[in-house]
């Protein structure tokens, strides 16, 4: 979830637990936002702080585990198919095809702490790989880095083209301001709230009417 703080200067938080999850090669990559608890973070400045993450990657076994069916978690290391995790090619990674592939191949949803289900709960599931890192800085699996934000270049926003009708770059007050007509655009602005607040008020309207009809069915 995102957070908003009323500070002196607002902050905004990312906080919460994000899933990726490859349900057809039973893969799932868990990374819980905030400060990073984990054993040795504290020497690392940037992973106490809330804009820092931890997760781990997991394979779910779909046979039950021995033992009565209890669910259990066991490290094996790094993934790779020679069993190592897959070092980065060079001094630096191509950053841009793991974005690409996440997205590509997996799903990404808000959940809470509870199991995903890519397995029931029932399922088994192994360590593969784990990570820490900050999203304002870094990003590591392992021992490895394999994302870093000064070495990021800089995107400029582009506006899309063909906007739907009711993108704000059709408002009139704003083409008028952009026109340098200020007394026409204060004028539509004005109109435009006007709509706005009446817009709301039969809205407003509308829902209590239809609670009192629904109340009154019963």
């Amino acid at each position: 979830m995102a957070r908003l703080l009323y500070t002196s200067a607002p902050r905004g938080e990312v906080t919460g637990t994000a899933e990726f999850v490859d349900a057809q090669n039973g893969l799932q990559a868990v990374v819980r936002f905030g400060r990073v608890e984990e054993a040795g973070a504290a020497r690392c400045a940037l992973l106490q702080r809330p804009d820092a993450l931890c997760g781990a990657l997991y394979r779910h076994l779909r046979s039950s585990p021995p033992g009565g069916g209890v669910a259990r978690e066991s490290s094996v290391g790094s993934v790779g198919s020679s069993g190592s995790w897959p070092a980065p090619a060079g001094d630096k990674v191509k950053r841009g095809s793991l974005s690409s592939k996440v997205r590509s191949g997996l799903s990404l949803g808000l959940r809470s702490s509870k199991s995903s289900p890519v397995v029931g709960e029932e399922g088994h599931r192994i360590t593969l790989a784990r990570c820490t890192g900050n999203w304002l800085s870094h990003l590591d699996w392992e021992e490895e880095r394999w994302w870093t934000l000064l070495e990021e270049e800089a995107g400029r926003w582009e506006a899309v083209p063909s906007p739907l009708p009711s993108d704000c770059r059709y408002r009139e007050d704003l083409a008028l301001l952009a026109e340098g007509e200020v007394r026409g655009a204060q004028r539509a602005k004005e109109l435009l709230e006007q709509r706005q607040r009446a817009d709301a008020r039969l809205r407003k309207e509308a829902a209590a009417a239809a609670a009192a009809a629904s109340s009154g069915s019963h």
